[in-house]
């Protein structure tokens, strides 16, 4: 019987475990991130410059997923870190008007007047005598954004998470 030593497997069965335990969470999470940054990208593009403030409020964020599942994340206006832009400004009018709380309505438009919010007592009901006032309807202004957003950054996204793939491997590589 004759018996064959090869000389480094025990390294290479070391690489590959290393190389098991560098693939799940930390790589997963820097390119769905790297994903997820190239679509936040797109919609900063997108947005009319009519509201161009709004801008700096588009964001991303992973969010929790559990162990063995497919990372997941979020891109929106409002997502993310938030903006302390409106927080502590001194106005000479009531309202800001687009931002990041009322996006929504940019997007989605705003069909019924709404006068749930108008004069209100802190106490949550109606000031005596008053009315709720009106406020109008607004079209939608860019409907379906999000949607676009990420139909047109579909090859940058995948593209960017192509190449955090490639840069984390021989990173890995590097190491060993």
């Amino acid at each position: 019987m004759i018996t064959l030593k090869a000389e480094g497997v025990s390294d290479l069965d070391a690489t590959f475990a290393n190389l098991q335990a560098f693939g799940n969470e930390a790589l997963a999470s820097a390119v769905v991130r790297s994903g997820l940054r190239a679509i936040a990208r797109q919609m900063q593009r997108d947005i009319m410059p009519q509201v161009s403030d709004v801008r700096q409020e588009v964001g991303y964020r992973l969010l929790r997923t559990q162990q063995g599942e497919p990372k997941t994340g979020k891109v929106g206006v409002g997502v993310g870190r938030k903006s302390k832009k409106y927080s502590n400004q001194k106005r000479s009018k009531p309202g800001i008007g687009i931002d990041a709380g009322t996006w929504h309505w940019w997007v989605l438009g705003s069909f019924k007047s709404n006068p749930r919010f108008a004069r209100r007592r802190r106490g949550g009901g109606n000031i005596q005598g008053v009315r709720p006032q009106s406020r109008g309807t607004m079209r939608p202004q860019q409907p379906n954004f999000a949607v676009s957003a990420a139909q047109k950054a579909r090859a940058a996204a995948v593209a960017a998470m192509t190449k955090t793939v490639n840069r984390q491997i021989q990173k890995f590589a590097r190491q060993q």
